[in-house]
């Protein structure tokens, strides 16, 4: 998949960053299995579908994860503006009320991405709309995924977040280990 930085070359374009290999799209049933198991394996995922298509399927792979004892978080970038660390810390720790934030609750949303509890052995981040995560987002989810091995990314959207530059190298490389799953 390649990625369209926010950052003019000196030409005047934008640069793109080659940071996956994309496969040619799939079946829904075949995405949803590839998703499972991408993440099963320990691996993240990124699901490309256009027009909002890839709910259905994150809520079914949320379904059969959760089964399988690895405990599902879920956000949405979609509003406009897009999903940042704030939203993201609201919709992870369940507290929509985005006045009442500070250090605790950057705990509690840390303390949920990174340990897992009891019964689980994993978990397993789903971000919708995942192309509109601003870099703040980006940056926390990066080092919440080197502060603990139990993470897991899935990021569905119609292309993947801008993950160009330094500030999200280890992120960008991580999320290359794993091919796009296309629907």
């Amino acid at each position: 998949m390649q990625l369209t930085t926010n950052q003019p070359h000196s030409s005047g374009s934008r640069a793109i960053v080659d940071t996956h290999s994309t496969e040619f799209p799939v079946p829904a049933p075949e995405a949803l299995r590839r998703l499972v198991d991408q993440v099963l394996g320990g691996g993240d995922a990124i699901l490309a579908a256009a027009n909002g298509g890839g709910q259905e399927l994150l809520d079914q792979a949320a379904e059969r994860l959760e089964a399988l004892r690895l405990r599902v978080l879920r956000a949405s970038a979609a509003a406009p503006g897009g999903l940042s660390l704030s939203g993201l810390m609201a919709q992870v720790t369940g507290q929509p009320d985005l006045a009442a934030h500070d250090d605790e609750v950057l705990d509690r949303g840390f303390q949920a991405l990174t340990v897992p509890g009891a019964g689980c052995d994993g978990i397993v981040l789903m971000v919708g709309g995942a192309q509109a995560l601003q870099r703040t987002a980006l940056r926390y989810l990066q080092f919440a995924c080197r502060a603990g091995s139990a993470l897991r990314l899935v990021l569905a959207g119609e292309h993947g977040p801008d993950l160009a530059g330094d500030e999200v190298s280890h992120l960008r490389t991580r999320l290359a280990a794993h091919p796009v799953i296309t629907v």
